[in-house]
């Protein structure tokens, strides 16, 4: 009721300090040129604690129906933004380029690839969903490659334009995959491993 509605309001107003500290807390994400969710559950959290205290402190015999009620907006407000997000930068299908790259790696024969050569290309429906971003970049596929074959390989990314030069000498020395979010592609299949 209004009673509740300008006690919460007017507590909520006495609780400014908590603001200013959220703000201070948001503020670093902000130049960030990529997207955390997490970024967003910490500021959520410290919300979800500010409109806690504001309803403890009322000492009014709030109804427990309006504490689930404050309970499920709270949950939606601070949800929502983030499952936007989500989808939008196509986060569900994130790990099938990470075990792609796994599979692909583990099924070459380590000792006889020099280059592991990436072509990036961008996703025009994902164009947040970057290499860089979802699977990693050259010391990343770097350390992959040693911890699965105990030897070092060198690692190239480079623009999908680029894809057509493959030279023939490179044919069974290099490994060659195109990334496209969400999966890569081999581009020469017959440096893979046969599986029984």
């Amino acid at each position: 009721g209004g009673k509740y509605a300008r006690s919460f309001l007017k507590t909520l107003a006495q609780k400014w300090v908590y603001f200013v500290f959220l703000i201070l807390i948001i503020m670093p994400l902000v130049g960030h040129g990529f997207f955390s969710p997490g970024w967003l559950y910490f500021p959520g959290i410290i919300i979800s604690f500010i409109l806690a205290l504001c309803v403890s402190s009322l000492h009014l015999p709030v109804p427990r129906r309006s504490y689930f009620q404050l309970a499920c907006m709270v949950m939606f407000v601070t949800y929502l933004p983030v499952l936007f997000r989500l989808t939008e930068v196509g986060w569900w299908q994130w790990s099938k380029g990470q075990k792609q790259i796994l599979d692909i790696v583990r099924s070459v024969p380590g000792h006889s690839i020099t280059e592991l050569v990436i072509y990036d290309c961008d996703n025009p429906a994902y164009p947040a969903a970057t290499l860089r971003r979802v699977v990693g970049f050259e010391a990343s596929f770097y350390e992959l490659w040693k911890v699965v074959h105990g030897e070092t390989v060198k690692i190239s990314i480079l623009r999908c334009s680029k894809q057509d030069r493959i030279p023939a000498s490179a044919v069974g020395k290099q490994l060659s995959v195109r990334w496209q979010f969400p999966e890569f592609k081999v581009l020469d299949p017959s440096n893979l491993l046969r599986r029984d």
